[in-house]
């Protein structure tokens, strides 16, 4: 059995409409949303504890939701 390392990543992105933050399929943390689930719109800086390929199936998702959500900046901790 092949187990897949996880990786520390930061992450700058910015929200650019209040989007549900369940729409996004990727576990983001709840900071980013305000009460009703929407995410909140601006800068934000997260630190996801990811899988490579998860991390590539990220930039995949913002780069056609570019509208809702664009990763500004990221840099591999670990």
């Amino acid at each position: 059995m092949e187990t897949k390392e996880r990786k520390t990543y930061s992450l700058d992105i910015k929200i650019y409409e209040p989007a549900n933050i369940y729409e996004v399929p990727f576990p983001l943390p709840e900071k980013m949303s305000d009460s009703k689930s929407l995410f909140k719109m601006g800068y934000h800086n997260i630190v996801v504890h990811w899988e490579p390929s998860l991390v590539d199936e990220f930039y995949e998702w913002c780069s056609t939701h570019g509208s809702i959500i664009k990763i500004l900046g990221s840099e591999k901790l670990d």
